[in-house]
């Protein structure tokens, strides 16, 4: 039954999220994720989710509370009016009744659903509901309604959701794509339950799938086609109607009420032999849109689709005995009474059997209004037994093995209306018979769930071909007893008893023997609670011996004794009296391993039945592996007393699925350890052991796990050596998860490099050694780990920086004059190379003043991939600054810089060196931020260069000046700025 005060804690707390979530309206996030099953619910999910993200297809799952994933492809596929796609991926071989933990498309967010069980051990509920949103002037407030109804239904812990119809009102139109972004938006956010799952979706297809409501096609359906892969997949093709079977405990039936598919001819004709063919199963429920039995005051009962859909459907309903359906589309709560029998035509109440009258006819339910508009009014109709409207509510379904329940849910919460239906009752429980005289007795059973009669038939043949006194198929009414008298004394009689109710009827009881005058007395009898054990001296068995005396009654206060036909008796007490039932019970247990047959003795009779039970030898206590390499190890266990083998299992799983090869229930021999060889490097492994005594197999020790050691890898020569670094190289070693690297300045590794002690390199056969000194040697090695094994150390391999050659690299400065007006920067450039002449980059250098109080700048203190390194130095006394440069530790001389006073005034001063044959230099010195234009002219006093044009900030330059294209003679150059013009000569030679 369905569980109201949990449920309603659950949505309080579920309201209480509610009211500081909202606002919740906006456009559909990527990846809102959807589930849904296309057949056999017990072993495969299909999770679909809409994206924007155009990532793959891409699931991974596992068990909850498992290590590693599993990973599965699907498809994608466009959406009508939309730049997302909706993504699909089967998951299948799953296990029954297991909760799943899953992320979809690359994103890390983990999510979980659950399969449906194997049986109805427990019971299962879902929810059914139509009517979902409401696309018109109340849209935002169906998305809130929605959500609102939706924290309930979430709360209520359903394995699945039955949808009848109208999901977003968007009728096919691409215009209205945005409704179904809101609709499975709101669904992934807020159809979770509160431990955490997901709740899959069986959508049916309703008025509002389409543009026309009815008489439309499948093509005309493009939302519901593009969303949803049942039941259309079931068939290959685009049909609407489909089944879904849970074994043989439930089945959903969905049909289409006329939107893409007729109701008359091929849909009824797939309808009828469905129903047929699950005569056997427990609950079978019919699920659909437009109601052939309205409550909405606006409809009638003959209106064209609900006379189509009462006319076509109700028979077959009635025909295969189904109990519950359910239809929407009227936005109001109703419950019929049973319908049963009725005309070809239904126009009014005299045309069907109801009520009273039909008390297991169909009962039709629902209404939808998740969160459609609410504001319709009802008409309380012949057929309506409960009736609720302007009110937001769904179905809940419980099942189990013996009945249905349907409790209607509201908006805040609140139950309108609940009912439970029997649909199988199990056969009664005989009882002895009670009051036994020579001429009457009392027949007793228990009572059945479920049960409002009882029918009992009473022979005194044992296979019931004649009945005493017509007493065949009695109608006892709601009782557990039944009295017979005036019987023959010498007579035997049999008797047995079923149940029902006004939907089914049990199977018959046990036959009850009852003999009214004494009998053989060797009716006593021996059973044991369970015929295997430990035989741990601590593991006990219950045997229960029935004493009965010559009139087959219960003999109290008698004396019996326990006693082993075969085998060692160890029991709690060997003596026992009978209680009231007739009934002495005994513990048993062993300290070895063997079978054992029980005997008992009552006085000096002894019961003629024995029972046995088997005691199997104690599981060993696996020890740690000892002996680990690389390709064996050694498993070990304690010894158990008095065991002549045992048998070994290896594997490379904790659940031993996957064997070693020859340690699938090897028998070792009788040694606590068994070496086990030919396995892989650097693999984890588990074993386990079970004694063997006298041919009996014990059970398994706890498991063991080991990882066995990575070979040892061989380390090569070194490449890609510099100056300050070089690449250590080595061959891959098996079973190897990553590698550890260790760098040193001697052999014996003592003087280990900073930074290369044991250093975790990760999976690779390569690392780059830097940060080291030129023309140095150095040492390294090389381990194997798969955690937590290390291999030995590999061989040893000499490596030796390249020495820097400070005769091919070089030393410049942008000038040699610089004006110390504490702005003007002047560039240091250094270029390293090695002694074959490659420039070396990653080299840190260091520029140091040997005197002055010049200001040093780092520029690129690291050598560049020109082997460049460039500092800065500016100054602000005139003086001549000497600076000395080290790279790597290695002197690489010295450069020295002039700084010139400071005069504050425009000046040119003379070329150098004057005359000159191809190249010379014009100083001049800028005071401040201006324009400057320096020009030559011929001895003609045509220009020939112009060498600057430009704004120049504050200092002294160097101004080259290369005349190689020019005919000797006298050039003049000329400076002209905002202070005025200057001029000088210069004299080219040939």
């Amino acid at each position: 039954m369905f569980k109201h005060s949990s449920y309603f804690k659950s949505c309080f707390l579920a309201l209480f999220v509610f009211l500081f979530s909202i606002p919740l309206l906006e456009v559909a996030s990527a990846q809102s994720i959807y589930l849904e099953w296309v057949d056999n619910p017990l072993e495969t999910m299909v999770v679909n989710w809409v994206d924007n993200s155009g990532g793959n297809a891409t699931v991974e799952y596992r068990t909850v509370g498992s290590a590693g994933w599993s990973t599965s492809s699907g498809s994608n596929r466009s959406i009508p009016g939309s730049s997302m796609r909706v993504y699909t991926v089967h998951l299948n071989g799953l296990t029954p009744g297991q909760a799943y933990e899953f992320r979809v498309g690359g994103n890390s967010d983990i999510h979980k659903f659950r399969t449906a069980p194997n049986s109805l051990e427990t019971p299962m509920k879902f929810i059914v509901a139509g009517d979902i949103l409401e696309n018109g002037v109340g849209y935002e407030q169906a998305l809130e309604d929605f959500v609102k109804v939706s924290i309930h239904a979430a709360a209520a812990d359903p394995y699945f959701a039955v949808l009848g119809g109208d999901l977003a009102h968007a009728r096919g139109d691409a215009n209205n794509v945005n409704q179904w972004m809101d609709f499975f938006r709101l669904w992934h956010d807020n159809m979770v339950t509160d431990d955490g799952f997901m709740v899959p979706i069986l959508a049916a297809v309703g008025n509002n799938e389409v543009p026309n409501r009815y008489g439309d096609d499948p093509e005309d359906a493009v939302f519901y086609y593009t969303f949803f892969r049942y039941p259309q997949d079931q068939w290959g093709s685009k049909i609407s109607y489909g089944k879904l079977d849970f074994r043989e405990y439930l089945s959903i039936i969905t049909l289409d009420s006329d939107h893409t598919q007729r109701i008359p001819g091929m849909q009824t004709q797939w309808l009828r032999g469905t129903l047929n063919n699950r005569q056997g199963v427990r609950h079978v429920i019919p699920i659909y849109h437009v109601a052939g039995w309205p409550t909405f005051a606006s409809r009638t009962l003959i209106g064209p689709q609900e006379d189509l859909v009462r006319n076509n459907w109700h028979k077959v309903f009635w025909d295969n005995r189904i109990r519950l359906v359910f239809e929407h589309h009227d936005h109001i709560y109703k419950r019929t009474f049973p319908i049963g029998q009725c005309d070809d035509e239904i126009r009014n109440e005299k045309d069907c059997q109801y009520g009273n009258n039909a008390q297991n006819g169909v009962i039709y339910m629902g209404g939808g209004a998740w969160g459609s508009d609410n504001d319709r009014a009802a008409e309380n109709r012949w057929y309506h037994e409960q009736v609720t409207d302007q009110i937001h509510n769904f179905v809940v379904v419980e099942i189990d093995g013996s009945a249905q329940t349907a409790t209607a849910i509201g908006e805040n919460g609140q139950v309108l209306d609940e009912f439970t239906d029997y649909v199988f009752l199990r056969e009664p429980t005989s009882l002895p018979p009670d009051d036994i005289t020579p001429t009457s007795f009392t027949a007793r059973w228990e009572l059945v769930e479920g049960a409002t009669n009882y029918r009992i038939d009473v022979s005194t043949d044992p296979d019931f071909d004649t009945f005493f006194r017509n007493n065949k198929n009695k109608s006892l009414g709601d009782t557990n007893e039944f009295e017979l008298e005036d019987l023959d004394p010498e007579e035997t009689y049999y008797y047995q008893v079923r149940a029902e109710n006004d939907l089914t009827t049990s199977d018959s009881s046990d036959d009850i023997v009852v003999q009214l005058i004494i009998i053989d007395p060797n009716l006593s009898s021996m059973s044991a609670e369970k015929n295997t054990a430990v035989g741990d001296n601590k593991e006990k068995v219950g045997i229960t011996v029935s004493v009965r005396d010559e009139d087959d009654q219960p003999v109290e206060n008698f004396q019996v004794s326990l006693f082993a036909e075969e085998g060692n008796l160890k029991a709690v007490n060997k003596f026992v009296r009978t209680n009231a039932q007739g009934l002495a019970e005994f513990q048993v247990f062993n300290d070895r391993a063997q079978t054992v047959t029980y005997g008992a003795s009552v006085g000096s009779k002894e019961v003629t039945q024995k029972v046995q039970v088997t005691y199997l030898p104690v599981a060993p206590v696996a020890l740690s592996a000892s002996g680990v390499q690389n390709r064996q190890f050694k498993a070990n266990w304690e010894l158990v007393p008095d065991t002549d083998s045992y048998i070994l299992d290896v594997a490379t799983d904790n659940s031993f699925s996957q064997f070693v090869s020859g340690y699938d229930s090897r028998n070792v021999g009788n040694v606590t350890s068994h070496t086990v060889e030919a396995v892989n490097p650097g693999t984890e492994y588990f074993y386990r052991v079970r004694a063997v005594t006298n041919s009996l197999v014990g059970i398994n020790s706890q498991a063991i796990s080991t990882i066995t050691f990575p070979d040892t890898p061989e380390a090569t020569g070194a490449s890609d050596i510099s100056v300050i670094s070089f690449k250590a190289n080595w061959n891959a070693a098996a079973g190897a998860k990553k590698y550890r690297l260790d760098v040193a300045r001697d052999q014996n590794f003592e003087q280990i490099v900073q930074g290369y002690e044991d250093l975790d390199v990760g999976n690779v056969q390569s690392y780059e050694v830097d940060g080291l000194l030129p023309g140095r040697n150095y040492y390294y090695r090389v381990q194997a780990e798969s955690e937590p094994r290390l291999s030995n150390n590999s061989n040893i391999v000499n490596a030796t920086t390249n020495l820097i050659d400070t005769e091919s690299s070089e030393i410049t400065s942008q000038q040699l004059r610089v004006l110390a007006n504490g702005e003007q920067v002047n560039e240091i450039m250094i270029i390293v190379r090695d002694e074959e002449g490659a420039l070396q980059s990653g080299v840190k250098v260091e520029l140091n003043s040997e005197n002055g109080s010049s200001q040093i700048e780092e520029i690129q203190p690291v050598t560049n991939e020109e082997g460049m390194a460039v500092f800065g130095v500016k100054n602000t006394k005139p003086e001549e600054v000497t600076y000395s440069v080290t790279a790597a530790t290695v002197d690489m001389g010295e450069i020295s810089v002039e700084f010139l006073p400071v005069e504050g005034e425009l000046s040119l001063g003379h070329n150098f060196p004057n005359p000159f044959r191809f190249n010379s230099s014009i100083p001049l010195t800028i005071p401040k931020l201006m324009s400057v234009k320096l020009q030559v002219f011929n001895s003609l006093g045509a220009p020939v260069r112009t060498l600057i044009d430009e704004e120049i900030e504050t200092g002294y330059y160097e101004v080259p000046f290369n005349g190689a294209d020019l005919a000797a003679g006298v050039y003049f150059y000329r400076l002209i700025t905002e202070e005025g013009t200057k001029t000088g000569k210069m004299v080219l030679v040939k």
